[in-house]
């Protein structure tokens, strides 16, 4: 099979780097590099790599920037490197293995592919693809970001493994279960928690990485971890919910999402520093949870919670309705 992995790009692309596709055998896809004519493109070199037996890896640059009158589909205007490295099982299936047990007893390392001296932007020199001869190798994680650097002259691109974000759902109930099935298909490792056993059973859930029944005060603690950690509070009642706030607010997670309606959520709040929670830690809430866009039904409001999470992972910056409300109310809370 063939991997191919954006390792660097230029204005507006349809994905970024880390970004990869596999071909297979048969010529079946999984993943995507950003779809349309730039994928097909990366589609046909993986073909010729598979159709020629000496040839390893290769470079390919993808221009988007067609003129769009042309009609040619490439109408995202940037461009993009692919590295293509041919995985045979001589050479790289005991790496691959190795990966695949590090992630399930929870370990992260980086993915190294050396791919020599050929330095991705070679385009400029009227150049579209260069045959390169991948050499891959599995290191402990000492950055969890996707990056390319250079070594003595050599091109090395490093991609985290074993890291995946989680998304802990606090509560079993409606809106659990669309979004546990949306957040999955995002990427997250799902996992839902409630105190009653009979919500928080398996067949409700096909798509979490777990399912747990139990207080929550003993559950969530321990799972509420970690910078690529999301917590979403949708429990049976804003007790709960205070309760579980309580005990995660001052965390360093990726997002913290808390259901209810506004005055709901500013008796929570103003109970929280009452008690002497910061507002500072208060601030980070997205509460009332989601984006505005009038969602209705479980499925609604789940599509928008996953949309403000993404969001913020992507933008870097809260829902300007949710920051500026939760200004305000904590203002009015320091009048008290």
């Amino acid at each position: 099979m063939v991997r191919a992995v954006i390792v660097r790009t230029w204005g507006s692309t349809p994905r970024e780097a880390g970004a990869d596709m596999v071909m297979d055998q048969a010529g079946g896809l999984h993943g995507t590099v950003g779809g349309g004519c730039g994928e097909a493109e990366v589609y046909e070199m993986a073909q010729e790599l598979l159709d020629d037996p000496p040839a390893t890896g290769a470079l390919l640059h993808v221009d988007l920037t067609e003129d769009p009158e042309e009609g040619g589909g490439k109408v995202c205007g940037g461009r993009f490197d692919v590295l293509l490295h041919k995985l045979r099982p001589e050479t790289e299936l005991a790496l691959v293995q190795q990966a695949l047990d590090w992630a399930e007893q929870g370990r992260s390392g980086e993915w190294i592919t050396d791919f020599g001296e050929s330095e991705p932007g070679f385009w400029k020199q009227g150049l579209l693809k260069l045959e390169v001869c991948p050499r891959v190798e599995l290191q402990a994680l000492s950055n969890p970001e996707v990056r390319l650097t250079e070594e003595s002259g050599s091109f090395r691109f490093v991609e985290p493994v074993g890291l995946a974000r989680k998304l802990v759902i606090v509560g079993a109930g409606h809106i659990a279960r669309p979004l546990c099935t949306m957040a999955a298909e995002a990427g997250y490792l799902v996992m839902v928690l409630d105190d009653r056993q009979e919500y928080a059973r398996r067949e409700f859930f096909p798509a979490a990485f777990r399912v747990e029944s139990g207080p929550y005060q003993e559950l969530l603690p321990a799972l509420a971890q970690g910078a690529l950690t999301s917590v979403v509070l949708v429990t049976r009642g804003h007790r709960h919910d205070q309760d579980c706030l309580r005990l995660i607010a001052g965390n360093d997670l990726e997002y913290i999402g808390m259901i209810g309606s506004r005055r709901r959520v500013d008796a929570v709040f103003g109970e929280l520093v009452e008690e002497g929670l910061s507002l500072q830690a208060l601030h980070r809430v997205c509460a009332p949870i989601g984006l505005e866009i009038g969602a209705q039904t479980p499925a609604e409001i789940a599509v928008c919670i996953l949309a403000q999470m993404i969001k913020l992972r992507r933008m870097g910056e809260q829902d300007k309705r949710t920051a500026r409300e939760r200004k305000r109310n904590t203002r009015s809370l320091r009048l008290r």
